[in-house]
């Protein structure tokens, strides 16, 4: 009888009934060059109509509120409409004269559950009697009984033939999506061609057109094999979607960042959040609050804390390795500073090195296995793949917790972990419903208004609009927290912080995570951390008008004064950076000098912004850095074209303007240091 037979007990519901597609004739082959490993095929060539109606794209599975998404499975469900419309129906289809082939199709077979949703894995149900009742089926029992085997995995059945080598394929719909892992768009762009360009009749020169189509066939039982622990069918997907398009068009970045195993950066900021929607875990970010949908970096809108790329931007900044560039992968210098960079970013002890799971030094990896004496053998770009999970796991011990902590714990971010949490996002509508495919929403939605009309305001848009609430300040506009900007430059600051070589009597008391974030807070607190946040008195007469752009708390350093819009620069980034240390040294001088004193902080006048600025910018081993952080500020205030629109009273007169450019560093030194915090330099931190 063949390969196998199998043969399972009678169901008796008609209403549960298998409904197969009509068989699909091919070739049934495989794919291996290990023993561990093999992939089992079938290839054939499907007529267009055919196509169109028993494959889906991810988005025309069935939508599910019950779903939670794994984000290594939220590589392909998303489809780009335009470039479906525009690059290939209309640039590409529909043009009469062009020469026009795709290359196959990559389809694979996804279980569902009885209820339609897809699920991780086959389930038996089929018996004869299954295959008897369906008029789709009697070739391929004639073609059994003749000289023919079959073999059946969940709702699939393929048949072969030893005679003429030819094999039938067929699946029961009901429980079983073929699904597009690799040519999503040139499916939705065929569907398209045939539904409304061709209005479903095509010509006799199309009816003969054979697209071709390669269905995966991930069963044991058909002879698939994969090495390692067992994934699940979504994931052999993804796995055998990122190596198709190792070569082909450069997928997105945020798709980048959930598909590249191989990019530490990447691996590094998948493991700082849930590995699911719909869940929260207080030592991760909740995957449901990150914008990952596209490779959009904002997040100032919607209920985001954060974007897929924007934190791939900030591990890529903290971590700081910085690969050889393609001119420098063969010169021994570079690939030696590489290797210092990746020791310091990912290694343990004194002098921090790191080392892969069986012990093995990086530096003495890359000399054994890159290097031949004074030369370059094998060009170095990325750190190897031996030492990729090793690398994993020192960040989770030494950066994660770190970025996870000033994350949740910052007020802005941590108002909103608060409401979604006490709303019961996660196990809700409203987060299951954003995760869905824009497809399965519009689906949904219908759904569910029709059930209740007033539905999505209930569930969805009080939420929203709440959520969205938290990112802007009453009276002085968007909070910086929600711009990526100032998250790479908090976090940014504060990992310097926590590194800088300071004394004991500092270290010890205000040198940790709790300190830092109740300094952020407490800034939060006094009104300073919003886009248009004012700067009491600002540098001129005019600068309590809310008009003048001397009153701007962050003008020339991160906004511009005249149009007031944000400057997204690597200077403002540093030059936050910079007004954040000097506020940190202006807060840890204030609190020494009240607890040396034994004065409560409510019974203590501030001290001056004069002799703060003079504090942290002369006293180098008690404030490292404070000095060089106020003088590029004064410099960049006196020399950028821009900031100098701030000192007009003072225009071409050089000793007015850096005068006016020192007092307004020292007043915005003064304006952040908000005097609740020296409580904390007597009491004992966690």
């Amino acid at each position: 009888m063949g390969e196998q037979n199998t043969k399972l007990p009678s169901l008796k519901s008609s209403e549960n009934l298998p409904e197969f597609i009509s068989p699909i004739h091919g070739v049934k082959g495989s794919f291996t060059l290990s023993e561990n490993s093999t992939v089992p095929y079938f290839f054939a060539l499907i007529r267009l109509d055919k196509l169109v109606t028993d494959l889906k794209t991810y988005d025309q599975t069935a939508a599910s509120l019950t779903t939670k998404w794994k984000l290594g499975e939220l590589y392909q469900r998303q489809i780009n409409e335009k470039r479906v419309n525009d690059e290939i129906v209309n640039g590409y289809l529909k043009l009469p004269n062009k020469l026009k082939f795709f290359n196959s199709l990559v389809v694979t077979l996804l279980p569902k559950d009885k209820e339609g949703r897809v699920c991780e894995s086959f389930e038996d149900y089929l018996v004869e009697d299954d295959l008897q009742v369906n008029e789709n089926n009697k070739n391929i029992r004639e073609w059994i009984e003749k000289d023919g085997s079959r073999v059946i995995f969940g709702g699939v059945q393929i048949t072969t033939t030893t005679l003429w080598g030819v094999s039938v394929l067929s699946w029961d719909k009901k429980r079983v999506d073929a699904v597009a892992v690799d040519g999503q768009h040139r499916l939705r762009a065929l569907r398209k061609y045939f539904t409304e360009v061709r209005r479903e009749a095509l010509s006799p020169e199309e009816e003969k057109a054979g697209i071709p189509v390669i269905f995966l066939l991930l069963s044991e039982k058909v002879g698939y094999k994969q090495s390692g622990v067992a994934q699940s069918i979504k994931n052999v997907a993804r796995e055998i979607f990122t190596d198709l398009n190792k070569n082909a068009k450069k997928v997105d970045q945020a798709t980048e960042i959930i598909l590249d195993d191989r990019s530490i950066e990447a691996r590094c900021v998948r493991s700082l959040l849930t590995e699911s929607t719909n869940e929260d875990d207080p030592l991760k970010l909740p995957l449901s609050l990150i914008r990952w949908q596209d490779h959009n970096i904002k997040f100032d809108k919607g209920y985001f804390i954060a974007s897929l790329v924007g934190l791939h931007a900030i591990v890529d900044y903290l971590l700081d390795i910085s690969p050889p560039t393609q001119g420098d992968t063969t010169d021994k210098d570079q690939i030696e500073n590489f290797v210092k960079r990746l020791d310091e970013a990912f290694g343990l002890g004194s002098p921090r090195a790191l080392r892969n799971e069986n012990g093995l030094l990086l530096r003495d990896h890359v000399e054994t296995r890159y290097f031949e004496g004074d030369e370059v053998k094998i060009p170095l770009a990325s750190l190897p793949m031996e030492f990729l999970e090793s690398a994993q796991k020192a960040f989770e011990k030494n950066w994660r917790p770190t970025i996870v902590k000033l994350i949740r714990g910052h007020t802005p971010y941590k108002n909103i972990l608060d409401y979604a949490s006490g709303e019961r996002l996660y196990s809700d509508v409203f987060f299951q419903f954003e995760a869905q495919p824009r497809t399965h929403q519009r689906e949904l939605k219908d759904q569910l208004t029709d059930k209740n009309p007033s539905w999505e305001k209930e569930q969805i848009e009080k939420h929203a609009l709440a959520l969205e609430n938290f990112k802007v300040h009453p009276q002085y506009g968007e909070r910086w927290a929600f711009k990526n900007l100032f998250q790479k430059a908090y976090l940014g600051v504060s990992d310097k912080i926590l590194n800088l070589p300071f004394s004991e009597t500092i270290h010890d008391n205000y040198q940790n995570i709790p300190w830092l974030i109740e300094l952020f807070n407490a800034l939060e607190a006094l009104d300073l951390l919003c886009v248009g946040s004012r700067l009491t008195g600002g540098g001129s007469p005019e600068g309590n008008d809310p008009e003048s752009p001397e009153g701007l708390l962050w003008a020339g350093i991160s906004v511009h004064p005249s149009t007031r819009k944000i400057l997204v620069t690597k200077k403002s980034c540093e030059q936050m950076q910079n007004v954040f240390l000097l506020w940190f040294y202006a807060n840890v001088h204030q609190s020494t000098a009240q607890s040396q004193a034994g004065t409560h902080p409510e019974n203590q006048s501030p001290i001056s912004g004069r002799s703060l600025f003079d504090a942290v910018t002369t006293d180098s081993a008690l404030y490292p850095n404070g000095q060089k952080a106020a003088e590029e500020l004064v410099k960049s205030f006196k020399q950028d074209q821009n900031a100098r629109a701030l000192f007009s009273r003072a225009a071409g007169k050089e000793d007015k303007i850096s005068k006016a450019a020192k007092d307004r560093v020292v007043k915005i030194i003064a304006a952040g240091r908000p005097i609740a915090l020296a409580a904390r330099a007597q009491a004992s931190l966690p």
